[in-house]
């Protein structure tokens, strides 16, 4: 895979929350993201139109300085997520969700047999990047995809994925 999207290809990779995301740790190194295959979560920034209180949220909105940039955020100004895990891209990698302060991750720990929160400051849950002659995105949460599942209002989810495809598919941008 690595070699292909070095020679031009496009590459959508989403893991998601612990233990989901020690499935793609082998691709994950080989693209030079550093992820914690841990679950990501932030109270404070909980989506106030989740309806069921359980579900641990995430709303990255650019008022908040939470969206990047990049290309693929033309037009998206919240995004939803549902825990997941946070990440860090290679260098020259560009951020498309920056995750709060305040949000932490949760992970296991075999030998202590006990959880751990960690900061998740300054990580990220999306990333985009060329890769050789190639472009990569990483989504750090799988439920990103299907925002009718998380949230009842009108989140940009939608328009973002639609825009990464369009990105990895060198289509042109709105």
């Amino acid at each position: 895979i690595e070699n292909w999207v070095k020679k031009g290809g496009a590459f959508l990779l989403i893991v998601d929350h612990a233990p989901n995301g020690q499935a793609g740790r082998l691709l994950t190194a080989a693209f030079g993201i550093e992820n914690r295959y841990a679950t990501t979560y932030d109270p404070l920034s909980k989506d106030p139109a989740v309806m069921d209180t359980a579900i641990k949220t995430i709303l990255f909105t650019r008022s908040k300085g939470l969206i990047g940039k990049h290309a693929i955020m033309n037009g998206v100004d919240s995004v939803t997520t549902y825990t997941g895990e946070s990440l860090i891209g290679p260098p020259g990698s560009d951020a498309l969700l920056f995750l709060p302060s305040t949000a932490t991750d949760l992970d296991w720990i075999p030998e202590t047999k006990q959880f751990r929160n960690r900061s998740a400051a300054g990580r990220l849950q999306a990333v985009a990047f060329y890769y050789g002659k190639g472009r990569v995105v990483m989504l750090g949460e799988a439920a990103i995809t299907r925002p009718e599942f998380l949230s009842v209002s009108n989140r940009g989810n939608w328009k973002f994925i639609l825009n990464i495809l369009r990105w990895l598919a060198r289509e042109k941008m709105d």
